[in-house]
């Protein structure tokens, strides 16, 4: 039986290996910024939806909830000419009636106002919780 002897070369690997691998999840975008955000970022702590407004005249939707951000502090909205209009809809839909805690991530530069102040920031992405 062959006992195998750690050397420097096999100790670098491992520590490079786990290094890697801890960075992958300390620097993960899930919960902010992220490079494929080019206006920037924000998720909001998990919460749910307290309202979700439409308008007749096929309008950017409105979706309240309370952010915490000074940016978009009463929620996002969904633009009109957003590729992935229906599928956050549906997401954003499917948490306001089932009450779900949902986080979403909003562009910071992309603000949306229904007063003189900016009140929302686009939605980029939404996240349903339990």
């Amino acid at each position: 039986m062959k006992i195998f002897k750690i050397n420097s070369w096999n100790s670098k690997v491992s520590l490079a290996f786990i290094t890697l691998l801890w960075a992958t999840k300390s620097f993960s975008y899930g919960d902010g910024d992220d490079p494929l955000c080019k206006y920037g970022c924000l998720m909001n702590s998990a919460g749910k939806i307290n309202e979700v407004r439409t308008y007749a005249h096929g309008a950017e939707i409105p979706v309240y909830i309370n952010t915490g951000f000074s940016e978009c502090p009463k929620g996002g909205y969904v633009a009109v000419d957003a590729k992935n209009r229906q599928e956050l809809l549906s997401m954003i839909l499917s948490a306001f009636h089932s009450q779900t805690d949902v986080r979403l991530q909003l562009y910071k530069s992309k603000e949306w106002s229904s007063t003189s102040e900016p009140t929302h920031c686009l939605i980029r992405a939404v996240r349903l919780y339990n």
